[in-house]
């Protein structure tokens, strides 16, 4: 042979059945769970694998495991959906994920209703069910509406909304046809089998606790013991084979493969003539898919004639063995007693094997508990942000809902004195249509004022406003009554016996004593008109920027009140008692944030006629 080990899974089984009747009960035991672990495991590795072949699948089984805790999927789906998805070409985690995504809005739709319900009645497919469904089955859901639209344009737009579009490329028949075909080992075997790895993984990293010779002191020492018992080479040959092929599978299977290839063993090479012994060869070979790479008859010939001289070779080491160990097999148990101290090693194998699981076991479950532990702080973490997130969020509303009341409060205020303003104005030009007399008042004043202006001439400006409204020069020297006194806005040229200023301000009193005059000449004069609604604009303006400061003060204030620690707050408070009875009313003088803006409108209302005469 060409020196690799094949492990011909059914040939072992019947030859393990064969051998049934002629074990102890404990033997017996121990070969049923032998053979169905093996029997479980037939659609995967039957007609034969290497010893590597079984590390593989164990790492594929690990995998698979693996695989389902992530991806929240069944072990079955992994193999019957993924191996599917493989043969068709098509990427796994996409179609996982499709499906995962699909079960989300299901789930919705079933709790919802809506427009997405109807998304799915119009595929024919129920939410409900496609929520509890596995992977599997959800995919035959998507691929029996997948041949239900046919096609059709509409069907298959109705199909994407529900699957997504990122699932427009796979093809859900054919990946269920697929699926029919693919066999897929039982749950409990994947799992069974991700622990042998994990095991076996464990036993390799840490060899201070196993030690380098765990595979010699469970498995080797304890066959040859059992194979010296027989006393019978071919036997010990096939023990060791087996153990070497079971130490893929962790020590309980090197053990449970020894166990079976010695159970197997019905009888001796010298018992089988030289014509048996050619068939021999060929059937193994045969069996064991060695002609596989073989072409010819002469090549299988050859390999039959090499697997006989293996035999023979084997054969004479025995009869050699035999004759040096003649003294020995005379002295020999009977077979009751040989039947006794097997059971008596396999005990031993049994107790040993429960130690380690043992062992591993307390490990798993040191680690379980560091999860858990784990576990629970993660969860306290997370209660204790979920708290001051809700903390946090109550305090920014409470924060905004008083700066929005008082925000609401100024505003109104505001509001009120815009229409206060806005009322004086309106009556102002009301009372715009009274005298000519008021008219040319008005006239004379806003000549005296852009003149004055313009030049800085005081003079001037009288001159230029007494030629404008033709107005005397002097006043009658006769007593004036009382309705020529508004003539006196016109100031003399000799009147020297007041100062400039005084007659400026007298004419600004009498300004003010007819509001009438300066809204009759802007409504007679659109440039001063113009000039009116600029002087209005420009007080809205002033009230808006203070009401923003305003607001602007009140926010800071509110930010650095909230800011506050309650120690703060209570020495302020009382700090603030103490300044109030110290100082009255002065103290809170600058508390109220809208007593500026009442200044402010206060100052206007006052100056509006002169500024609007002025302008």
């Amino acid at each position: 042979m060409d020196g690799s080990i094949k492990f011909d899974v059914s040939a072992t089984t019947a030859k393990f059945d064969a051998a049934m009747g002629k074990v102890a009960n404990s033997a017996r035991s121990a070969g049923d769970a032998v053979r169905r672990s093996f029997s479980d495991l037939g659609s995967l590795i039957a007609g034969g694998a290497v010893v590597a072949g079984l590390q593989n699948i164990l790492q594929r089984m690990d995998d698979i495991s693996d695989s389902a805790k992530r991806l929240g999927v069944t072990t079955t789906d992994i193999q019957k959906v993924g191996n599917a998805a493989q043969i068709v070409g098509t990427d796994f985690d996409a179609v996982v994920r499709s499906m995962n995504k699909m079960g989300v809005q299901a789930n919705k739709a079933a709790r919802d209703g809506g427009e997405l319900a109807d998304a799915f009645a119009r595929v024919n497919i129920d939410p409900a069910k496609f929520a509890a469904a596995s992977l599997a089955d959800r995919v035959q859901m998507v691929a029996e509406a997948q041949r239900a639209a046919n096609g059709d344009a509409q069907k298959m737009a109705d199909l994407f909304e529900v699957v997504g579009v990122r699932a427009a490329n796979i093809n859900f028949a054919e990946l269920v046809a697929e699926m029919q075909n693919v066999n897929a080992a039982s749950e409990s075997t994947v799992e069974a089998l991700a622990r042998a790895n994990d095991e076996l993984d464990k036993a390799k990293q840490n060899a201070a606790i196993f030690g380098a010779n765990l595979l010699k002191a469970l498995v080797v020492d304890p066959a040859q013991r059992l194979g010296d018992l027989l006393a019978n080479g071919p036997d010990l040959v096939g023990v060791a084979k087996a153990a070497q092929m079971g130490s893929a599978l962790g020590p309980s299977g090197a053990v449970s493969g020894a166990a079976m290839e010695l159970l197997g063993q019905g009888r001796t090479i010298d018992q089988i003539n030289r014509d048996k012994l050619r068939e021999k060869a060929f059937n193994e070979l045969r069996d064991s898919g060695g002609f596989d790479a073989a072409g010819s008859d002469g090549e299988r010939e050859r390999m039959v004639l090499q697997r006989m001289d293996e035999i023979l070779a084997k054969e004479k080491e025995i009869t050699q063995q035999t004759a040096l160990t003649s003294d020995q097999n005379d002295q020999a148990a009977s077979s009751a007693e040989k039947r006794a101290m097997i059971e008596t090693e396999a005990a031993r194998f049994k107790q040993q094997m429960l130690e380690i699981d043992l062992k591993i076991r307390e490990a798993q479950l040191a680690g379980d508990k560091e999860k858990e532990a784990s576990l629970v702080k993660f969860k306290e973490w997370t209660e204790a942000a979920i708290k001051y997130e809700g903390d946090l969020d109550k305090a920014s509303r409470d924060v905004n809902a008083t700066l929005k009341e008082r925000l609401k409060l100024q505003e109104d205020a505001l509001q009120k004195t815009i229409n206060q303003v806005t009322k004086e104005v309106e009556l102002a030009e009301t009372m715009a249509f009274g005298t000519e007399e008021a008219k040319k008042k008005a006239r004379w004043m806003q000549v005296y004022e852009d003149v004055l202006a313009k030049t800085g001439d005081y003079d001037l400006a009288r001159r230029k406003a007494n030629a404008e409204t033709a107005e005397p020069t002097k006043p009658d020297s006769s007593p004036q009554t009382s309705s020529q006194a508004p003539q006196a806005a016109s100031i003399p040229e000799n009147s020297n016996t007041q100062s400039i200023e005084e007659r400026i301000g007298q004419m600004r009193g009498q300004a003010l004593a007819a509001p009438a005059l300066d809204a009759a000449q802007r409504l007679q004069n659109g440039r001063q008109f113009r000039s009116a609604v600029r002087a209005q604009e420009r007080a809205q303006r002033a009230m808006d920027r203070a009401a923003e400061s305003a607001r602007r003060r009140e926010f800071e204030k509110s930010a650095r009140e909230n800011s506050k620690t309650p120690e703060e707050r209570a020495k302020e408070e009382a700090a603030g008692k103490k300044q109030t009875g110290k100082h009255g009313q002065e103290g809170g003088k600058s508390a109220d944030p809208m007593q500026t803006v009442i200044e402010i409108h206060k100052l206007l209302t006052e100056r509006l006629p002169i500024r609007v005469l002025a302008a």
